[in-house]
């Protein structure tokens, strides 16, 4: 990453990892654990020059006895990946959040069975983008609900006071 260049190490704009990365993980952990850990730990690594976190790891825990643990990381290269652990299985997730580049896979292991989908590539921001743009048009409602960025952005404030103390 070109670090004295590019915006996303520019701490008035908000840069950083996780504001940039770590957003999608506590999207996707907030669709299936909900929106209020109960405890809150995360560990960063702060660019001195510009005071912005290259890696953020964190773990959510739950009221439930469930756990999120998120990393997001410049540094990490573009690898990717939404893992789900249960009791009866595992679901794997690969290219979860850039979705255009190389095509998803979804692995389900249940037991000593596998089944992986393969999905097209798509563009999910311009999937986004055309469906704000419909609900304005038409005056309907869009897919994502108003309030999702505010119930992410408390829980990545609790995970920015956890990794810096």
């Amino acid at each position: 990453m070109a670090r004295f260049t590019d915006v996303l190490l520019y701490r008035s704009w908000c840069g950083g990892g996780l504001l940039y990365l770590g957003c999608y993980c506590v999207n996707f952990s907030r669709v299936f654990l909900g929106d209020a850990p109960r405890d809150v730990r995360a560990w960063a690594d702060l660019d001195g020059a510009h005071g912005v976190d290259m890696t953020t790891h964190a773990v959510l825990a739950y009221a439930t006895g469930t756990h999120a643990t998120l990393s997001c990381s410049f540094e990490g290269g573009l690898d990717q990946r939404a893992v789900l652990i249960g009791t009866e299985g595992v679901l794997e997730l690969s290219e979860p959040f850039v979705t255009w580049k190389r095509r998803p896979r979804l692995t389900v292991r249940a037991g000593e069975t596998e089944h992986v989908t393969e999905f097209d590539p798509v563009n999910t921001f311009r999937m986004e983008i055309d469906d704000l743009c419909t609900a304005i048009v038409e005056g309907t409602r869009p897919l994502l609900k108003p309030g999702e960025g505010l119930l992410n952005a408390r829980i990545l404030d609790r995970i920015a006071v956890a990794a810096t103390g």
